[in-house]
């Protein structure tokens, strides 16, 4: 290959960091504070219109580690009847989980790895068994112990399946995303069993996710 051509590729393979690295500045300078009340008031009543604008909201998440994700299932579950707003956040999952999937797929390996080395949690996920793809992927969602835009590149720059990375992602996302959606739902009735039950639910997923991960780390540091 010659060496303009390598210059390209190069270029190539780290742009998407730097698209990045840019989206982040401008969200820490810009949206660091913006809060559901916020996303509220912005979205047109325009159904298709909002629709749109969530998704454009998943996609910038996806490229912005500090972004949280709560605040968009929260938002829509505000806006949206409930089970409009749980495709809503369903669908911006996938746009989330997307994005930095094929970023990590068409860059530079050894980039993607130097950003997930820098965590332990990240170095024990490397050593554990990868064999059953949707599983793994699922797995990831569920204890949620790296910023999903990290475990979306890392998966993608191992040369995970699309199509069982995408399942995996979504059912591991589907328990926190319904019940954080219906607690935005009942979010202005915070004594209401629904608003009770979906807080519930949220404390419920995080410490089973913890346990979770535990255990699995414990079962692989044995074999």
């Amino acid at each position: 290959m010659k060496k303009h051509e390598l210059v390209l590729k190069r270029i190539v393979q780290i742009s998407p960091f730097v698209v990045m690295a840019i989206i982040i500045i401008v969200y820490l300078m810009c949206f660091r504070d913006l809060s559901v009340d916020d996303i509220v008031n912005f979205t047109p009543e325009n159904l298709l219109a909002a629709f749109g604008l969530f998704m454009l909201l998943y996609a910038l998440k996806s490229l912005s580690i500090f972004f949280p994700l709560a605040v968009l299932n929260i938002a829509a579950g505000t806006i949206f009847n409930i089970p409009f707003a749980i495709l809503v956040n369903l669908c911006g999952a996938a746009v989330m989980s997307t994005v930095p999937f094929f970023i990590g797929r068409y860059s530079q390996r050894e980039f993607v790895m130097s950003l997930v080395k820098k965590n332990k949690k990240a170095e024990d996920i490397l050593s554990m068994n990868m064999e059953n793809q949707v599983f793994f992927a699922y797995f990831l969602r569920v204890i949620n112990c790296l910023p999903i835009d990290i475990v979306s590149m890392l998966l993608g720059s191992l040369g995970f399946s699309y199509k069982k990375y995408i399942l995996g992602s979504l059912l591991g996302f589907a328990p926190i995303i319904i019940a954080t959606t219906v607690l935005g739902n009942a979010v202005t009735e915070p004594g209401s069993p629904q608003f009770i039950i979906s807080a519930c639910v949220i404390v419920a997923v995080s410490v089973t996710s913890a346990v979770i991960y535990a255990k699995k780390i414990k079962k692989e540091s044995r074999m």
